[in-house]
């Protein structure tokens, strides 16, 4: 079968789903383990992001993660948290049949100044609050380098202990895509180019490893698949040797264009951990509206690359993105289920703190 065509300006058809457009099935149960309100939005916008993001996509349960200290600002936002654990409340008092969940980020001080002591206190306070788990942002390398800490040095070891006995997930970014290092794009200045003066993806990885062989009952997710979507046999080793550990697949395109690459081994490795992964979209109201009729387009890419990854099985090219001819992995019902749901619950719980 030829893939199917390609047409960037080319609209959904009229009258037809997000589902069937790109190629994936609605009769399977959602849950979206990575979503952000890290612009500055109000509440009714903030709950309306999520409301239609859950009703849009057919979404059963979200886990907001906090993010105190932002990617995309060099700031620090202390009430980002407070705003997920809001929308949490309100929009689980809405309706019986719908979870969101919240996860809390820390507020750093950067620089080498982070005090041990005040991460466990804010670990404990948040647990207490009712936060559902915990999201990391320290091992982007912009985020890491501010920090000037190592990730797996003593001032994260009581934090990461108290989740490790309190049994709490944690959600950490770690890294970047390979190329991001690359001198050309750090000469050209582009958006995420890091130059010398950053730490490097073997560094950052080294950092993480360490914290799982510290910390080896630690719930840890690493987001973006770690980046790993050309390193399957990386992937396959620490999933071997870490028992607790995740990935979730919250796009970056280039993960998925690295996982076509090789899908015949991308579709054993889920196949045997089918219960280490977790969908993940990345949502973030930064890109939300209150009109439901442009969730097609606000989150169309992020949320229907990983499932028409994961579900088809003839090769095709993506609507909303060109990453090339993409080979799917026709993952089983078994496996998509335990990706979309039961992985979500067995990390969160069944029902949110």
């Amino acid at each position: 079968m030829d893939p199917v065509a390609f047409n960037p300006n080319e609209p959904p058809p009229s009258g037809v789903s997000n589902p069937a457009f790109n190629g994936y099935r609605a009769d399977l149960p959602l849950c979206d383990a990575h979503v952000h309100l890290s612009a500055d939005h109000d509440f009714a916008w903030d709950a309306q992001m999520v409301r239609g993001l859950m009703e849009h996509f057919g979404m059963e349960r979200v886990a907001l993660l906090g993010l105190p200290s932002s990617s995309h600002r060099e700031n620090v936002d202390a009430g980002n948290n407070a705003r997920c654990l809001a929308v949490k409340r309100a929009l689980n008092a809405e309706r019986p049949d719908r979870f969101v969940y919240a996860c809390a980020g820390l507020v750093l001080r950067n620089g080498g100044r982070d005090d041990p002591g005040d991460l466990l206190a804010q670990a404990r306070a948040r647990a207490a609050e009712g936060y559902d788990g915990f999201k990391l942002l320290v091992g982007k390398p912009g985020q890491r380098k501010r920090l000037a800490l190592p990730l797996d040095g003593p001032v994260f070891a009581p934090f990461f202990s108290f989740l490790e006995e309190s049994g709490l997930p944690v959600t950490m970014h770690a890294g970047d895509p390979p190329d991001f290092w690359d001198p050309a794009r750090a000469a050209a200045g582009g958006t995420w180019a890091y130059d010398a003066s950053f730490p490097t993806l073997a560094r950052i990885r080294a950092e993480v490893e360490g914290v799982l062989r510290a910390h080896p009952r630690l719930k840890l997710t690493l987001a973006h698949l770690f980046f790993l979507g050309d390193r399957p046999d990386e992937a396959a080793r620490l999933l071997e040797t870490y028992p607790d550990l995740c990935f979730d697949l919250t796009p970056g395109g280039e993960m998925y264009a690295g996982m076509s690459r090789d899908p015949e081994t991308w579709r054993g490795l889920f196949l045997r951990f089918a219960d280490r992964f977790l969908f993940g979209s990345d949502s973030d109201d930064w890109h939300s509206s209150d009109d439901l009729a442009t969730y097609t387009w606000n989150f169309g890419f992020i949320v229907n690359l990983p499932r028409a990854f994961l579900e088809r099985t003839e090769p095709f090219r993506f609507h909303d993105c060109d990453l090339g001819v993409l080979r799917p992995l026709g993952l089983p019902d078994e496996v998509l289920r335990a990706v979309y749901r039961g992985n979500f619950v067995r990390r969160f719980g069944e029902r949110p703190r």
